[in-house]
């Protein structure tokens, strides 16, 4: 055999070995600027959150006929893979770890400041959805299984002979031509609201929940134990806040008007109002997406917690939702 044809293959040899030198610099450049770059604020929000839903999962006493472990399972994989062992390494130099939880309120306060201050508008959604969960689901709040005074009140409707269970049966549709008064009509805000469709949506679920849980309050009476009462004004405080005042001068007005009263409310008045308290934090979770760090995001957050607790309490037959406003 010729030796000139082995030649080009000599030269060859020095080319692949130089290829396979440089691949292996690329792979531990990688592997370096894995191990030492910083950890991003929303990395470390985004890992406090796994750790905190991990805890509960592990050590937190919760009801797990409520929460069970298919939910708290859905809710981990929500916020995405655990940290790498250089993601660990970096919490652990800024002492960046999930705080020590008394209890199921503690853990959904914890992922209800993440909803409130993250950079990040669909990590904030879904802590404050698993953090509407929790609060469900919490002792303290509104999960207190079947049998509340609620649902035994609920169960034989008291007879519509009140005059306020009239008017309210009255303004269960719009009045062709009528004029709706507009909360927060006479608020005058410096500059213009940002009316966001996802935020006056909310307001407007929220508006409308009040509406259906004051007409509970007055077909149920005393069967009602005072929570539909407490869950209407609790929507009209919400909705006086100042830091959502100038919400209310977008057009069209997002709360204040009349609102068709659901289908089952004469069946069951207290689980209609339960379902529109749960609806409204639905779309408070889908707000939090859509809005930045704030007073407004601390107002969402805040609402959604009451609307939480009082759905369940509302309508404790429901089952707790996995990711409320996310799923």
């Amino acid at each position: 055999m010729s030796s000139h044809a082995t030649a080009p293959r000599r030269r060859a040899l020095p080319l692949t070995a130089l290829c396979l030198a440089a691949a292996l610099v690329a792979v531990l450049a990688v592997g370096a600027w894995a191990h030492w770059r910083p950890l991003s604020d929303d990395d470390a929000a985004r890992l406090r959150a796994r750790a905190t839903v991990d805890a509960v999962r592990t050590g937190v006493r919760h009801d797990s006929r409520l929460l069970t472990d298919e939910i708290l399972t859905r809710q981990l994989d929500a916020l995405g893979p655990a940290a790498t062992p250089a993601q660990q390494h970096r919490l652990d130099e800024r002492e960046d770890t999930a705080a020590t939880l008394d209890s199921l309120d503690d853990a959904a306060d914890q992922l209800a400041r993440t909803a409130t201050t993250s950079a990040d508008g669909d990590l904030a959604a879904t802590a404050g959805a698993i953090a509407a969960s929790w609060w469900a689901a919490s002792p303290q709040g509104g999960g207190r299984g079947a049998g509340s005074p609620v649902t035994d009140g609920a169960a034989s409707p008291a007879p519509s002979t009140g005059a306020a269970t009239a008017g309210a049966a009255e303004e269960a549709s719009p009045v062709p031509g009528a004029a709706s008064p507009t909360r927060g009509a006479d608020h005058e805000s410096p500059g213009s609201p940002d009316c966001g469709t996802d935020l006056t949506a909310a307001l407007t679920a929220l508006d409308r929940a009040g509406y259906v849980a004051q007409a509970a309050g007055a077909r149920l009476g005393e069967a009602s134990g005072g929570t539909a009462e407490n869950a209407a004004e609790v929507a009209d405080r919400a909705l006086e806040d100042r830091r959502v005042l100038p919400l209310l001068t977008c057009a069209p007005p997002p709360a204040g008007g009349f609102y068709r009263l659901p289908d089952e409310f004469e069946r069951d008045p207290a689980r209609a109002a339960g379902r529109a308290q749960r609806e409204a934090g639905e779309a408070l979770v889908r707000a939090l997406a859509a809005s930045s760090p704030g007073d407004v995001r601390a107002w969402t957050v805040t609402a959604l917690r009451e609307t939480a607790r009082t759905a369940q309490t509302l309508d404790p037959q429901q089952p707790v939702a996995a990711l409320p406003g996310r799923s």
